[in-house]
């Protein structure tokens, strides 16, 4: 993780919503077996709470009980980012660590990097770089700025290297490392049953997914906070197509979705 406190203390991990814990996983246990790396500690901003979204996937991905629980919650965009902000400063107070690994687009990415790095505490995105061009997209203006004030960006694609140099961004802060999701699915391919479920994420995804033609092999699943009706369709080649935009890696959350075939419809914040 590039250069640590002289007496490192803990690498912070972050999550907050359900994309988070399988990009997460495999980092944690990955550092837990390096005997060389300071101890990790697992934050749990709370912003996906309900048994459905956080708890059946810690047990599932052998994720261990967060170190730390913030318990927000919902609430508005704004809302929800500063009471992470307010509730996270506290902790890296009370034990600083050698930095903070975020992932994804959440809110809880863009306020926990925030705390950080006004702290002078070394930040690290992994999944950095990954653009939609729509900044309608509340996650899209997360992934901007979070990689602005990262001091480390971990990329999971070639293209994201682009973006970034567009945007300004060094490339010596750019690593391409691969796909986290991708280990969490070798991890967990001893468990995948038929049939695959395909988890709809964003609603740019459902309007995508909704003008497709339909494999019989694909059920289809819309992410619980919409909750919105559209017609469960889709082929390999819209996958992929997905993935390549950047819009964050459908043939990933296609195969993901593969070791999970029920798809609750509760929702949360």
């Amino acid at each position: 993780m590039h250069e640590l406190a002289p007496t490192p203390g803990p690498i912070a991990c972050v999550v907050g919503a359900r994309p988070n814990y399988m990009k997460v996983a495999p980092l944690i246990r990955a550092l837990r077996a390096d005997a060389a790396a300071p101890r990790t500690m697992l934050v749990h901003t709370g912003q996906h709470y309900d048994v459905a979204m956080n708890d059946r996937l810690f047990a599932d991905l052998k994720l261990r009980t967060p170190d730390v629980n913030l318990d927000v919650g919902s609430g508005t965009h704004a809302q929800q980012t500063a009471e992470i902000m307010r509730r996270f400063e506290p902790v890296v107070d009370a034990s600083p660590p050698s930095c903070v690994v975020v992932v994804g687009d959440v809110n809880s990415t863009l306020a926990c990097s925030l705390v950080a790095v006004k702290k002078g505490i070394l930040v690290v995105h992994v999944e950095a770089g990954l653009r939609s061009f729509d900044r309608t997209m509340p996650e899209e203006i997360n992934r901007l700025l979070t990689d602005q004030i990262c001091d480390v960006l971990y990329t999971t694609e070639r293209s994201a290297a682009e973006n970034l140099r567009r945007e300004g961004i060094s490339l010596e802060r750019v690593h391409f490392v691969g796909n986290v999701m991708i280990d969490s699915l070798l991890a967990s391919l001893k468990y995948a049953v038929p049939p695959s479920v395909v988890f709809a994420h964003h609603g740019a995804d459902t309007a995508l997914l909704s003008r497709g033609a339909s494999p019989k092999r694909w059920r289809f699943s819309e992410r619980p906070a919409r909750n919105c009706r559209w017609s469960a369709r889709c082929t390999r080649e819209r996958a992929s197509a997905s993935s390549a935009s950047g819009c964050g890696g459908w043939s990933t959350r296609a195969a993901w979705s593969s070791y999970r075939p029920r798809v609750t419809s509760r929702r949360s914040g």
